[in-house]
């Protein structure tokens, strides 16, 4: 290494760095919003529950950037709210499970999101737009949930032409250090 002043000093070293194990998410609950229960091997969603507001619908059509179709086929759409009961205070994650199913154009569907009061806010969402195209699979993680109540609030509200999720899944981390940001 050499400094601003010319003065020049040769050191070897070993450095080892180490990461540590990810914490995983454990009692993870996941809900087919607007659906029936599913399986997919190992991993099951509950019917639509812990809801209040909105409407159902479905298609039959294929979801591309998935292999569980049957999730994003399925919506629950309209001003919607879930509030999900949880494993205690914590360290939590949820993923938002999304896929524009009915409308074919940007614009044709803007909403917001707004996860554990504020904790993760999506304002003016629109999933075409966003992502490129309608039957596709999309999935949004509002991570590092801090969660006191032992409830899980997700308030969905339109802005254009009813807001929309097709599934939640949430998880509490297993140590109480979660990935970072």
């Amino acid at each position: 290494a050499t400094d601003a002043s010319n003065a020049f000093v040769e050191t070897t070293f070993q450095l080892t760095v180490t990461t540590p194990p990810a914490p995983t998410l454990v009692n993870v609950i996941r809900i087919n919003s607007g659906g029936p229960a599913q399986t997919f091997g190992s991993e099951t969603w509950v019917a639509d529950q812990y809801f209040t507001g909105g409407s159902t619908y479905s298609v039959g059509s294929a979801i591309s950037n998935t292999t569980q179709d049957q999730i994003y086929q399925t919506e629950r759409f309209g001003n919607v709210q879930y509030h999900i009961p949880v494993t205690g205070a914590g360290t939590y994650a949820v993923d938002l499970h999304l896929a524009e199913i009915y409308f074919n154009t940007a614009g044709s569907r803007v909403f917001n999101i707004n996860v554990e009061n504020g904790q993760f806010v999506r304002n003016h969402l629109d999933l075409i737009q966003s992502y490129g195209s309608n039957m596709q699979a999309i999935v949004l993680r509002a991570d590092n949930l801090n969660v006191t109540d032992g409830m899980i609030d997700i308030v969905i509200t339109t802005v254009v032409n009813n807001a929309k999720i097709s599934g939640i899944a949430v998880g509490k981390y297993s140590s109480t250090t979660p990935p970072a940001n």
